[in-house]
């Protein structure tokens, strides 16, 4: 079992009225039945409906559950000879809809699209309970979207006529264009724009992949921003177990399952409705297609606290830990020195802005940054900002930050956020950990404690005071409903930490 401290037996039960009805969906990538061969011979329609059938049986009751499917058409832009026929693709999204299950078609990743337009309108048809929409992996890796930017445009309006969502992920940082991840509104403020229009927001869903080490928590900022700047009215994670070989810790399979589930909490502590999970391997056993160790370790703890509702996904305005200070992005300056983690190094540039905002000191240290500020939210170059809650928002190209008709260069701009920062009144204030606070009722709040050190993390003794401004509030295990303890407002404690921790506040 995950640890959370040693705790005394007083028990305690709050009332979860009156919260927002935002719902977890969650899809779970699958081998292609292409790649495994099941679109060859006379059955194949049997054989590949018989197999998503039996992936289907293992996840059916998970939170909005949904298979990604992914073929290559013949004849598509970015699939060539394929490996699918339209006819094929249409017969299974059909087979899918008499089976009842639920199923996201992925059209597009760095390459073209893999599916023609009309042939997803028929999946639409075909499939009208059971195909939620597509997936686009990457497509703006290196710039490569803006090549197709078109076909990008019309699966989108496609989506938008359908009543079907567009989830989209991206990584990091790629790629000689600049940055492939969700700060690219910076390079192409024009292609970002016709893309990412807010008469859309309710259609594309932008997704933060962990499958990279490389900028990490400034790429899940970025689609705060777009969440909060009304360009996406949702948004989530892609979790991948691709980020332990790509930080340099070992193979794919040796992702410890505590990883993947502090990267869900983590999702959740911040309003993110969506969850896709990849490798395929951490879902499924291969060849019996049962539930593998990292999904039963990992991921369904995470899918029983929040069936139990231990956790819940609050909206936008009962986050109470985004960092006062936000950052607007601008056009790309002469170099994106303020961004960039350089990962060829062996420790993180000191003007990398998450070394000094999240304590990054290292490149791999990104996937859960400490939060000694808060969550830093970068706002897309189109996005609205909500100024009623920032108490300073600072234009920024990459390459210098801009602040009250003056530029800072980036030593400069490091001393001027983490004054601003340290200036700014915070609720929550934690010390070598990541924590937010999240308001659930009038008095109750939920404070999410996770162990920053995604490799063998040790036991913590974590610094933290909450500044709400009541008298003190009362500390209790939200699993378990003991005590903790009390503490007066703006008081400094110790919680002791070791995997995470969800602590139930009640002010006084």
């Amino acid at each position: 079992m995950m640890g959370r401290g040693v705790l005394f037996l007083i028990p305690l039960l709050f009332s979860l009225n009156g919260l927002p009805n935002s719902q977890l969906h969650i899809i779970y990538s699958t081998y292609s039945p292409g790649y495994l061969g099941l679109l060859r011979g006379a059955d194949w329609k049997e054989r590949t409906i018989a197999y998503l059938s039996k992936l289907w049986s293992e996840i059916k009751d998970d939170p909005h559950p949904a298979l990604l499917l992914a073929f290559r058409e013949k004849g598509a832009p970015g699939a060539g000879e394929g490996d699918a026929s339209p006819q094929q693709i249409i017969e299974t999204a059909k087979g899918c809809e008499e089976k009842g299950i639920n199923f996201f078609l992925q059209v597009a990743g760095p390459s073209p699209p893999l599916i023609n337009l009309s042939t997803l309108e028929e999946v639409f048809k075909s499939a009208p309970r059971t195909c939620k929409g597509i997936y686009l992996s990457e497509p703006l890796n290196s710039g490569h979207g803006w090549h197709y930017i078109e076909a990008l445009l019309a699966f989108r309006d496609l989506c938008k006529r359908y009543k079907r969502k567009m989830v989209w992920a991206e990584h990091s940082r790629d790629g000689t264009r600049g940055m492939g991840w969700w700060g690219f509104s910076m390079v192409d403020r024009e292609g970002w724009a016709k893309l990412f229009n807010k008469d859309y927001s309710d259609v594309i869903v932008p997704l933060h992949e962990t499958n990279d080490p490389r900028a990490e928590a400034l790429n899940m900022g970025a689609c705060l921003g777009m969440w909060l700047g009304g360009i996406a009215k949702e948004w989530g994670f892609s979790v991948q177990d691709w980020w332990w070989h790509d930080a340099g810790y070992g193979e794919i399979q040796t992702c410890p399952p505590d990883v993947i589930f502090r990267m869900c909490l983590q999702a959740l502590s911040l309003g993110a409705t969506y969850l896709q999970f990849e490798h395929m391997q951490m879902i499924w056993e291969w060849g019996t297609w049962s539930l593998a160790p990292i999904y039963k370790q990992g991921i369904k703890p995470f899918i029983e606290l929040y069936n139990k509702g231990k956790i819940r996904i609050p909206a936008q305005g009962e986050i109470l830990s985004f960092s006062p200070i936000a950052l607007k992005l601008l056009k790309q300056g002469s170099n994106i020195e303020l961004f960039e983690s350089c990962p060829w190094q062996e420790g993180t540039p000191e003007n990398y802005i998450p070394h000094y905002f999240y304590e990054e000191k290292k490149y791999q240290e990104g996937l859960i940054p400490e939060t000694p500020y808060g969550i830093l939210v970068l706002f897309p170059t189109n996005a609205s900002i909500p100024w009623g809650r920032f108490a300073q928002v600072l234009g920024s190209d990459g390459s210098q930050i801009y602040y009250e008709k003056k530029s800072f260069p980036p030593s400069a701009s490091r001393s001027l956020l983490l004054s601003l920062a340290e200036e700014s009144s915070s609720p929550l204030r934690v010390e070598g950990a990541y924590g937010i606070l999240t308001k659930m009722g009038e008095k109750n709040f939920l404070l999410w404690l996770i162990n920053p050190r995604e490799k063998e993390p040790p036991f913590l003794e974590v610094l933290l005071h909450i500044s709400l401004g009541y008298k003190g509030y009362s500390l209790y295990d939200r699993e378990t409903g003991e005590l903790i303890g009390e503490v007066k407002d703006k008081e400094r404690v110790s919680i002791p930490l070791t995997i995470y921790r969800l602590i139930e506040v009640k002010a006084k």
